[in-house]
């Protein structure tokens, strides 16, 4: 890599940091160019050259976070447990994720967009791939039959959907105590789901 495309890169980066942290702290009506600039220590002309407008800079800084979040993800293994651990694991490993600061701007921006709206498209993809990836390391970590197949996807939407809750909650400081304990119960009735099936 040359010296400029390294300098290229690490302006990108800060960029796409100043945004998610943007996103965070003053929603997206709130997030412009300006703060970007600002919170990324650049000028203006800067961001400009990478990101010629708002909606290029938030799409490809959420891109950037989903594909943080498989990366992290993918390391997932949970082979080696009984099925009570691997589906523990599981919930865990998602959580990690979903408490994260980042995923904090990833739920403003989707909370904010409405069908039709700029960015809508983009993180229903995006939303959408990341449950697919995740049902993937599920498929290949915890073995199921064919007739258990439904039943499961029922069981991993309830897991995402409670565990996606609980992110808001946690995002807004609600008691972490209450919040540990959900996830207690929801990993009790995940494996008392998984068992009679």
């Amino acid at each position: 890599m040359t010296a400029q495309a390294a300098k290229s890169l690490n302006t990108q980066t800060k960029v796409l940091e100043a945004t998610i942290e943007c996103l965070c702290e003053y929603g997206l009506k709130g997030t412009t160019l300006a703060r970007i600039s600002r919170s990324a220590g650049l000028s203006w002309g800067a961001v400009q050259h990478h990101f010629p407008n708002k909606e290029s800079v938030i799409s490809a800084a959420i891109k950037k976070e989903f594909n943080s979040m498989k990366k992290r993800l993918s390391k997932v293994c949970l082979d080696n447990n009984s099925m009570s651990n691997r589906i523990s694991e599981y919930i865990d490993a998602l959580w990690d994720t979903y408490k994260r600061p980042s995923f904090k701007a990833i739920l403003e921006l989707r909370l904010s967009t409405r069908p039709g709206d700029e960015y809508h498209k983009i993180i229903s993809e995006l939303t959408n791939d990341f449950v697919r990836f995740m049902h993937d390391i599920w498929h290949k970590n915890i073995k199921q039959t064919e007739d258990q197949n439904k039943n499961i996807l029922m069981l991993l939407e309830l897991i995402h959907s409670t565990l996606r809750g609980l992110s808001i909650l946690h995002s807004h400081g609600s008691d972490t105590k209450k919040i540990n304990e959900t996830i207690i119960m929801l990993k009790k009735v995940s494996q008392l789901f998984f068992s009679v099936l």
